[in-house]
């Protein structure tokens, strides 16, 4: 519409041009009225001229700040940068010394985090890093805490997993879209894959319900699970812990229609010692594959510290 109005301003302008170039040629009369008239064309020709110049600087900025939303995306409500790469989301806050006891040092946690983005900026996406702060600014924050100081988490990992908890409001708040633990890689994920804003989870538990180490949804669609998974620890207060994997698996089980399920990790595969075209074939249709606490013992490393590199090395492999 800019581009059609911009034709007609030009047109309309080379008129004038032509009008006034024509009356170069002859020796005007001035007269009261032809000065009234004069003065008029003069208001019209400076008003179609500023508004040319205002439809020339409208269409500029048009054309260079309006940010892209890719179709996969859109519904979930992402909004994507310039250079069209969807956002991956996950969350990290440190935690102190006395409180943190998740086997992990602060540095392999941030070699970890490292690796985590570069994997998925190498796959095609953007990388973002939530924390504390985001859950906060949601407007239902003191609502969303006072519910989980209800909820039981007794053990040495207490601040660990109430931040557990606090990552779904966190995406509730930048307007959902995609999130995975920061120990899970991609394989072979597409913005493709998600094609809706209902939300989902991409691993499946054995007993049947989702493991949440990658999800997507709308910004409703999280600020909905957050208060689902909160309120399900709620219900299950007379248990000394709960956490939010429990919730979300307890919710499946009771109401199979609150969330898409999909068991598309890679499980099996872990444990390849070397790649074929054979078992690359067989892993198609997994989305990522998870270096989880328990997939580390599995594969017989007992320092887990040492995550950071093996992911890489699988990835690498792979």
């Amino acid at each position: 519409i800019t581009w059609i109005k911009l034709y007609f301003y030009f047109v309309e302008l080379a008129k004038m041009m032509d009008v006034l170039k024509g009356k170069r040629l002859s020796i005007p009369v001035v007269t009261t009225k032809n000065l009234l008239l004069g003065n008029r064309r003069k208001c019209c020709l400076a008003i179609r001229s500023f508004a040319l110049i205002a439809a020339l600087i409208s269409c500029f900025v048009l054309t260079y700040t309006v940010t892209p939303i890719h179709r996969s995306v859109a519904a979930v409500g992402t909004y994507v940068r310039g250079n069209n790469r969807p956002i991956m989301y996950t969350f990290y806050n440190k935690i102190d010394a006395e409180a943190k006891h998740t086997g992990m040092t602060d540095d392999a946690d941030e070699q970890l985090l490292k690796v985590w983005e570069e994997e998925w900026n190498d796959a095609g996406w953007e990388t973002r890093v939530l924390d504390l702060n985001d859950a906060r600014r949601h407007p239902r924050f003191a609502e969303f805490e006072d519910k989980l100081k209800e909820i039981h988490l007794a053990g040495v990992n207490t601040v660990y997993n109430q931040f557990c908890y606090y990552r779904w409001l966190a995406m509730a708040t930048v307007g959902g879209g995609f999130m995975s633990d920061f120990d899970v890689f991609p394989m072979n994920t597409t913005p493709d894959d998600f094609k809706d804003g209902t939300f989902s989870i991409y691993e499946e538990a054995p007993n049947n319900g989702g493991i949440p180490c990658l999800m997507s949804g709308s910004g409703t669609e999280w600020e909905r699970m957050a208060f689902n998974v909160v309120q399900n620890g709620v219900e299950h207060a007379e248990h000394d812990f709960w956490s939010d994997m429990y919730a979300s698996i307890d919710i499946h089980q009771k109401h199979p229609e609150a969330y898409n399920l999909y068991s598309r990790m890679a499980d099996d595969e872990l444990d390849v010692e070397e790649w074929n075209p054979d078992l690359c074939k067989l892993a198609e249709d997994r989305f990522a594959v998870h270096f989880s606490h328990n997939a580390m013992h599995k594969l017989g490393h007992v320092d887990i510290n040492t995550r950071p590199q093996v992911a890489k090395d699988y990835l690498n492999k792979w």
